[in-house]
């Protein structure tokens, strides 16, 4: 059955040479289960590679005009089950925003898919991807309702190629497209991506091929170095070039890994500062800095309490003093990194690193010496299955 099932697809150009056997057994991780992440998760378990689908958000109603999702269910479980159903294993959920999925996660991945349409996560895909050497495809569409627009770019700066961020600055990055927010939504929430289904499908199918090319090898020079806009309101479409910056905000750093033994919920800040002495030599001045999780020092109350704690703000933050309801984590002084003096002054550092609020699975965390290339901590990821 699985010979007649793929060989049609065995006999096109984007397979070809055994590509697809390649395929096969790549797995591909797409970050957000909406409007494009759905459709293409579907299409990347359709044609015989495994997906990993991740999304921390529930499906709501407004969704299911344009989305494969259900009402009031997680959404990556939802497109998870949806792969399985029409191919057994094929999919995984997890039901996690990526910052906080760990890095050690995405490591075995083949290529990773940015669907979010979410600009505040271009620095940090492109760390993961440039210090992984994981290849990253962004999805995005023009989500203002107004354009039918839409682009797929290759970022592989840990590759030797141009990343997503060649060519920007720190106004860049910080610069938002004006979008429409729900009426009633909360401030913090981002507004929602306004774009039909012919322009999603569009998008989602340039950025499979553009991601059965990189796991293949067949024609990955039109994905490498590129980017592909389409614009259906004027139906125009162009392949622009990418280059490699030199003075690239990324830095273009593949990281050196060296993997942990222990658990999140049972390794603490004091056993990766005795590893690094081994790794690093001066344990006094070694810093670690936990990647994607800053260090809250501080938690308050709308009611004006406050209560000098420790903790990512995935960590469960601690009741107030004086009405006993959930603080909430102050960010603005945070700690990106930290000695094992400070950790102890903190009383962290014989804390789990999980109780910290850092992932379960997979959680990565950057060691620093003086006169010495960092190393980047590897604990253990899990696999989960929706």
């Amino acid at each position: 059955m699985n010979d007649l099932r793929y060989d049609r697809l065995r006999r096109t150009r984007t397979f070809r040479d055994g590509g697809h056997e390649a395929w096969t057994r790549a797995r591909i991780g797409v970050i957000g289960a909406g409007v494009l992440g759905g459709p293409l998760a579907v299409a990347i378990a359709r044609s015989g590679a495994r997906v990993v689908v991740f999304d921390p958000q529930d499906g709501a109603p407004e969704n299911l005009g344009t989305q494969l999702v259900a009402a009031g269910e997680p959404k990556a479980e939802t497109v998870a089950a949806a792969c399985n159903a029409m191919r057994e294993g094929s999919a995984e959920a997890v039901i996690s925003d990526i910052r906080h999925a760990g890095a050690g996660l995405l490591r075995g991945l083949s290529v990773l898919c940015d669907c979010t349409d979410d600009a505040t996560l271009a620095f940090f895909l492109t760390e993961i991807s440039n210090g992984l050497d994981v290849p990253l495809l962004r999805l995005a569409v023009d989500g203002s309702g107004e354009n039918e627009m839409g682009r797929v770019r290759c970022s592989a700066g840990g590759a030797g190629h141009a990343c997503q961020l060649c060519g920007y600055d720190a106004a860049d990055l910080a610069r938002s497209f004006p979008r429409t927010p729900c009426p009633g939504a909360p401030a913090d929430l981002p507004p929602p991506t306004l774009a039909g289904g012919a322009l999603s499908m569009t998008i989602t199918g340039v950025a499979l091929l553009q991601t059965q090319r990189l796991v293949t090898g067949n024609d990955a020079d039109l994905v490498l170095d590129r980017e592909i806009r389409i614009d259906w309101s004027r139906f125009e479409v162009q392949a622009l070039a990418l280059e490699r910056s030199a003075k690239c905000l990324s830095g273009h750093r593949r990281w050196r890994l060296v993997d942990v033994a222990a658990r999140a919920e049972e390794c603490t800040l004091d056993d990766l500062f005795a590893l690094c002495r081994d790794l690093l030599g001066d344990a006094d001045a070694t810093t670690l800095e936990p990647h994607g999780h800053a260090l809250c020092v501080e938690a308050r109350c709308p009611c004006g309490a406050s209560v000098r704690r420790a903790g990512t703000i995935f960590a469960a933050p601690p009741p107030c003093p004086r009405c006993n309801t959930p603080l909430f984590w102050r960010r603005d002084g945070a700690l990106v990194r930290l000695t094992q003096r400070e950790a102890a002054a903190l009383g962290v550092a014989a804390t789990p690193l999980l109780d910290l609020g850092l992932p379960r699975h997979g959680a990565v965390l950057k060691a620093r010496a003086p006169r010495r290339a960092p190393v980047h901590l590897v604990l253990p990821a899990a696999r989960r299955t929706s």
